[in-house]
């Protein structure tokens, strides 16, 4: 079943179809300058909603917003998960230029270059260990060193982290392309994405 999910062209979300919101904007009025405002995403996809609001977190008069997603396959949410480390990551690492080009490529290529292929394959891996960590803590105690995600998983059940530690897995198994050197540059050759990026873009998209 869950393959013929998969499989279905009308299943698979790639990006939004609409621009991205700012979340504050679209709250009621705060009662009390200390009230915490809920909000659920349905369907968001890729998170643009998520990180544009994060972005401009500063403008205005602070307020604090809880956001909870919710997707029908767990490769959207592996993929806001993998945005998000990213966006938070040490800025150093990579520099924001380059990390933005990641972002965008991964966000609608069906193929990556060597550099961006290393780069998911160390970032999925780095998501699949955190989430394995908070699946064995202990609900009352801390995150520890290490092992702080960007997100908190605690409302998912048993069977979606799997899943989503399932899709982490195969995000962590891309090789590089033969003879491709990790670089700024392009390698000889693009890198495959993922498994089903390409058939789905393909079926998606159709011929152009």
């Amino acid at each position: 079943m869950a393959a013929e999910l998969e499989a279905a062209a009308g299943t698979v979300c790639w990006w939004g179809l609409s621009p991205a919101l700012d979340l504050r904007l679209h709250l009621p009025p705060d009662p009390e300058p200390a009230a915490e405002a809920s909000v659920l995403l349905v369907g968001a996809a890729e998170g643009r909603h998520l990180l544009l609001t994060a972005a401009r977190a500063r403008r205005g008069a602070p307020r604090s917003i809880t956001l909870f997603v919710a997707e029908q396959s767990p490769e959207p949410v592996a993929r806001q998960l993998l945005f998000l480390l990213l966006a938070l990551e040490n800025p150093e690492r990579p520099r924001p230029a380059a990390r933005a080009a990641v972002i965008l490529e991964l966000l609608g290529s069906g193929s990556l270059r060597a550099r961006t292929a290393e780069l998911l394959r160390g970032a999925a891996g780095r998501l699949g260990r955190w989430v394995s960590a908070d699946r064995h803590r202990e609900p009352n105690r801390e995150p520890g060193p290490g092992r702080d995600g960007p997100a908190e998983i605690g409302l998912m059940k048993c069977r979606d982290r799997d899943a989503l530690e399932a899709v982490l897995r195969r995000w962590e198994r891309a090789v590089p392309a033969p003879g491709s050197v990790p670089g700024p540059e392009p390698g000889p050759e693009p890198v495959p994405g993922p498994p089903g990026w390409d058939r789905r873009l393909r079926r998606r998209l159709g011929a152009r």
